[in-house]
């Protein structure tokens, strides 16, 4: 859907069987995350303009592959709570994303290392990452991406965030050697 359409609605109200769902243009659909079917199935989530989603990113389905919220959305959660196999990741306008909180052993991005989708990170609650969060995500970044690719990629870290530390220092030099990019505000 896209251009200068006047198409409105809910997002929950998208049948589940939607495994592509791209909104751009002059749209007004709203609606809130939390109140997805259990059984919705997007591969990609792409809602961009004059929308306005809301809800928690945890309520995301587990088969998403591409998000890319932007305009002015009100998207709470946690980074640690995005599914692990998310490929492409584009959180910008109004966004609330919380602090980065992986659980033991850290997040896990099991696509990264053969993706040439780009990840953008852009939290916005609570003034964004601290340093020692950016340190963990570039460091569980690194640790998710096995070998090195055939090409160059960019992964952006971006938002208010703290500046990271020397503690991701050896992570930045691994994912270099990897052919990744690290880049942060």
């Amino acid at each position: 859907i896209g251009g200068n359409n006047t198409i409105s609605g809910n997002i929950e109200d998208v049948p589940i069987t939607i495994i592509t769902l791209y909104v751009s243009g002059s749209n007004t659909i709203s609606g809130n995350l939390n109140n997805l079917d259990s059984a919705c199935a997007f591969t990609i989530l792409r809602v961009l303009g004059n929308n306005t989603i809301t809800g928690d990113i945890a309520y995301l389905p587990s088969t998403l592959l591409t998000l890319d919220l932007r305009g002015a959305n009100t998207v709470y959660g946690d980074l640690n709570d995005l599914v692990s196999t998310l490929q492409s990741i584009y959180l910008l306008g109004d966004n609330a994303i919380a602090d980065y909180n992986p659980p033991s052993g850290g997040k896990t991005w099991y696509s990264l290392a053969n993706s040439n989708a780009e990840f953008n990170f852009q939290p916005g609650s609570a003034g964004g990452l601290s340093s020692a969060e950016v340190d963990e995500l570039i460091i569980d970044l690194d640790n998710s991406t096995p070998t090195s690719r055939a090409t160059m990629r960019t992964i952006y870290i971006t938002g208010n965030n703290a500046p990271r530390t020397s503690a991701s220092d050896a992570a930045v030099q691994s994912l270099l050697t990897k052919k990744i990019i690290v880049e942060t505000n």
